[in-house]
């Protein structure tokens, strides 16, 4: 303290009457001495100050003063105390201060809150007793179904939180008992019910300073959560209802909590208390707790909402709500969201009369405010000189406190005509025509909705007149009615007209609902395609000629070493954009027998200028049909793969491993064989002669396992794929492709280079993976389809594509890129990609495509390699065959693991089914893996149409090469 002193104060000396101050335990509050000295040393400290001031002098003299200083949230909003003001909430409102702008929503934020929690496949009800209380509260939160509690209905009342974790984690409960004849009240401990030890080791709550504390089982420690250790899978986490907003504390991923609703809470109370679960609707869930008396007021507002009798309603409401979870309906979720919605209507339309009249009020403040701290005019203040004005402007924040009671009714004013009380008051404090124009506003706007709010009741008295004029008609027809006929047959032709009208209206709404999500689907991919901001350049853009018949020269085109800048072809190992000056471009290992045209990009440009990409739209494929005089092989060698690490020869091993379905440890055998060659991408026209070859010659000499070694082997050296060396891809331009194509058409029927028999050439559309556009070439061909396909997705890579399904991943992967880091990859598309004119935000149903959730770029930047995808390729299809083994079928396998009956799979219920299977021991981490793959929807739950995709026998329609090998995914 003394240290502070002197830093704040330079002028004092510490050698002066200040060198020896006595120890706190021997000053004598009576010693006058010791009191001047200390006075002189520490009057000055603003700790000091503000001990005094809270302690002596505002008990003292503003308990019961009749003036109070006011302030609101407007001094912050607006621009009085700062220039520069933001805002951010989960839960905004366009109820702001007017200096603060409009409110800017997040797309589709609150149709997501509403959509989640009306869900019943996330959110389900339980109803608490009649005579419930905070006992009853607990003991339902006791049975170890939940993992927490969050308490936004403010239902446990009379416990501290630390209080609420005995309860919950030792069954004791406090009960207010008076002890004889005090008047106070202390608390007595009884049994309840509590957590199971099995399953929970302590319980999470916050303390009076906002920590986050757990109180363990274990010795009754109560700890910092971050230095307890405990796993959250066995912990229970209790948000009072200060806490639930703004509060986080991580959960299990399937953990499911309960959250309680009370007669005043709002929509926003509710979505603030539900999203404390940061993984709800991908995982976790929720059970919201009402009470009687919350069902009632739900039921009254149906009726009030003009939709049918409450008692009807409420009967609907308690049959729901006592169905099991999985099987409720849902519409008491949606009831519930409607009840606060119409709770935040009225609650919002107070803060409105609130705001409107501080927003208002804020227009004589801020003059009054920057009159007042004028120099002069605060000198003068509180001062004889005090002029009226300056009493004036200090009144509009003074409050005054009126104590004293009126012995008449007082008359009701509307709440309009008290803003235009309050403007005349302040007349003159509003002075220019800005503030003018803000007090008229803010008047028109209150003008406005209590209009509204007259005519909303006008139209109310209008409906119940025509609503007594049709009982009086309705009256009319039934004493006519016995000319018409029988009661019976009056009624059935009144219901059957209308049925008729209510079919008429909904077919109406129908086709304008649709109409709607048309324009709705219309704008919402108008979306404009961006582009980063660069100077590009072009120049030196002069096209580059090459001859057709050096196709048939394999010499002609440079697989292995990099060719000079005003060659015809470049390897594609060697594309690269320019970043800025002084830096070199990125460039990922592409296959060396991969090229580009000089036409299509020229390497030099990467070195000092920024130029627009083309799309990647025309692949041109050729076999010149000649051989290496030298080495009497075929040009273009297609080079070893690197070894795998022992990392990643684990994972093939695993993978292998998971292929064995007869679990010998040892060989694969040929059935088995035939999953592993459809897990690893082999096209079907392939897989008989990889099979031949894995298995050894012909059929009748054929032996009937593969060591996992011999396989593993294989699938590191990439010999179960047909890969063929002198077979040449290139990109072409658009103009050279149609040169090309006339070339071909020129020499139809006959070898496509002049004097070469041998030489095949192919075109195809990188967007097509069907027939190619035009070919002088077999297709299928009996080796280079898998090595086609591989190069197509390398280059829809290259093109700057976002959406790659499972074997397009890895054939990007195979394409040599797993070769670079993860985040080398992402900076090199990234590059690439900001050269294109590509949307950077998706449109809507691009977005909302499920497909694309679970097959995106962003997968090619969280795998490492190929072998890790393949170890789960390989699970998926070793669970697959599990099932078939098991005499189950897929459906029946799914309503096997889901034993929460809720429709969606989570991580722990698929580990545990399968467990229950005879697949052990596999790995948290692998589940989760798993769970993303195969998940379409990314929601982290798998449906029973996942599953089923996933899981299910198939007739091969998830080929590479579909039935003619050609690398076509069916559409």
């Amino acid at each position: 303290l003394f240290e502070l002193l002197f830093e704040m104060d330079e002028s004092l000396n510490p050698d002066d009457i200040y060198d020896e101050i006595w120890p706190l335990h021997v000053i004598d509050t009576r010693d006058p001495e010791q009191m001047g000295v200390l006075y002189r040393l520490l009057s000055r400290l603003p700790q000091v100050i503000l001990h005094y001031l809270h302690t002596y002098v505002f008990p003292e003299t503003c308990e019961h003063q009749g003036l109070k200083l006011s302030a609101c949230g407007q001094e912050l909003g607006g621009d009085l105390v700062f220039g520069r003001r933001l805002g951010f909430s989960g839960t905004p409102s366009e109820l702001l201060p007017l200096e603060l702008g409009e409110c800017r929503y997040e797309r589709r934020s609150d149709g997501k809150m509403l959509s989640v929690l009306t869900d019943p496949a996330v959110c389900a009800s339980e109803a608490l007793p009649d005579d419930w209380g905070p006992e009853a509260v607990l003991a339902r939160c006791a049975r170890g179904d939940l993992r927490a509690l969050i308490d936004t209905g403010a239902l446990v009342t009379g416990y501290t939180n630390k209080q609420v974790a005995e309860a919950l984690l030792f069954g004791v409960d406090y009960d207010y008992e008076p002890q004889s004849s005090s008047s106070s009240y202390e608390r007595a401990p009884q049994q309840r019910p509590c957590l199971p030890a099995s399953l929970f080791d302590g319980v999470v709550f916050l303390d009076e300073e906002d920590r986050k504390m757990i109180l363990l089982r274990q010795g009754r420690k109560c700890l910092a959560l971050d230095q307890s250790g405990t796993p959250r899978t066995r912990r229970f986490s209790f948000y009072d209802q200060v806490h639930t907003t703004g509060m986080d504390i991580k959960q299990a991923l399937d953990a499911r909590a309960a959250i309680t609703v009370s007669k005043d809470m709002t929509f926003r109370d509710y979505a603030q208390g539900a999203f404390r679960m940061r993984g709800i609707a991908a995982g976790q869930c929720l059970t919201v707790l009402l009470t009687p008396e919350a069902l009632k007021l739900m039921a009254e507002t149906y009726e009030a909402c003009g939709h049918g009798s409450w008692a009807t309603k409420l009967a609907a409401m308690k049959k729901e709500i006592v169905e099991p979870l999985g099987f409720q309906s849902g519409d008491l979720l949606e009831d519930l969201a409607a009840w606060l919605v119409v709770n935040s209507m009225r609650s919002e339309k107070l803060q409105f009369n609130l705001l409107s009249e501080q927003s208002l009020s804020n227009v004589w403040r801020k003059r009054a405010y920057r009159y007042l701290v004028q120099p002069n005019v605060r000198n003068r203040v509180g001062t004889t000189e005090c002029r009226a004005q300056d009493r004036a402007c200090l009144d509009v924040f003074r409050q005054r406190l009126e104590y004293a009671v009126e012995n008449t009714v007082p008359t009701s004013v509307p709440f309009l005509q008290k803003l235009r009380n309050m403007r005349q008051a302040h007349e003159d404090l509003v002075v220019d025509d800005h503030e003018k124009q803000v007090a008229d506003y803010v008047l028109g706007l209150v003008a406005g909705t209590e209009n509204d709010d007259s005519s909303a009741s006008k139209a109310a008295a209008e409906a119940t007149k025509r609503a007594s004029e049709d009982a009086a008609a309705a009256a009319a027809e039934a004493t006519a009615a016995e000319d018409l006929g029988t009661p019976g047959e009056v009624a059935k032709e009144r219901n059957f007209n209308a049925e008729q009208v209510q079919e008429q209206e909904q077919e109406q709404e129908q086709e304008q609902e649709q109409e709607q999500e048309q324009e709705q689907e219309q704008e919402a991919e108008e979306i404009p395609c961006e582009f980063k901001q660069k100077r590009y350049s072009r120049d030196n853009d002069n096209p580059t000629q090459w001859a057709w018949a050096d196709l048939a020269n394999g010499a002609k085109f440079p697989p292995s070493q990099q060719a000079a800048s005003g060659a015809a072809f470049h390897p594609l190992k060697e594309f690269g954009v320019h970043v800025k000056l002084g830096s070199k471009s990125k460039k990922l290992p592409f296959p060396s027998y991969v090229a580009f045209t000089n036409n299509h990009f020229n390497p030099g440009w990467s070195l000092n200028t920024h130029r627009r990409l083309k799309n990647v739209v025309v692949l041109l494929e050729w076999v010149p049909g000649d051989v290496d005089p030298k080495t009497k092989q075929p040009w273009g060698l297609l080079g070893a793969p690197p070894s795998p690490t022992p990392q990643q020869m684990a994972l093939l091993k695993r993978a292998i491993a998971m292929f064995d379905a007869k679990n010998t440890g040892t060989a694969v055998d040929a059935e088995s064989l035939e999953d592993s060659l459809r897990a690893l991408d082999v096209p079907s026209t392939e897989r008989g002669n990889a099979l031949a070859t894995l298995l050894g010659g012909e059929l009748q000499s054929r032996q009937k396992t593969v060591s996992y070694d011999a396989l593993a082997t294989a699938v590191a050296k990439r010999d179960v794929y047909a890969m063929e060396a002198g077979r040449f891809y290139a990109i072409l331009s658009l103009p050279e492709a149609e040169t090309c194509r006339a070339l071909i058409h020129q020499r139809l029927g006959q070898s496509p280079v002049e004097g070469n028999n041998r030489t095949q050439v192919a075109l195809h559309s990188l967007a097509f993976d069907g027939h190619p556009i035009d070919a002088a070439m077999k297709l299928p061909q009996d080796r280079g389809n898998y090595q086609r396909e591989l190069v197509r997705q390398a280059l829809r890579f290259l093109d700057s594509e976002h959406f790659f399904p499972d074997y397009a991943l890895d054939a990007v992967l195979r394409a040599n890129v797993q070769l670079a880091e993860k985040a080398y990859r992402q900076q090199w598309y990234d590059e690439v990609r900001s050269c294109r004119r590509r949307q950077k935000a998706m449109g809507d149903s691009v977005a909302a495509d499920p497909n694309f959730a679970s097959a995106g770029i962003q997968t090619l930047f969280r795998i490492d390699d190929e072998f890790a995808r393949l170890a789960l390729r390989a699970t998926r299809a070793r669970i697959k065959n599990l099932i078939a083994s098991n005499g189950l079928h897929v459906v029946d396998a799914f309503r096997a693991f889901n034993s929460s009956r809720t429709g969606m799979l989570t991580c722990g219920e698929l580990y545990g089914g399968l467990d229950w299977l005879g697949l052990k021991d596999l790995q948290p981490a692998v589940i989760h893996d798993l769970v993303r793959l195969v998940d379409v929807d990314g929601d982290g739950l798998l449906s029973q149409v996942e599953f089923r995709s996933a899981f299910g026998a198939d007739d091969d329609d998830d080929d590479v090469g579909g039935a003619d090998g050609t690398g076509g995914r069916k559409i």
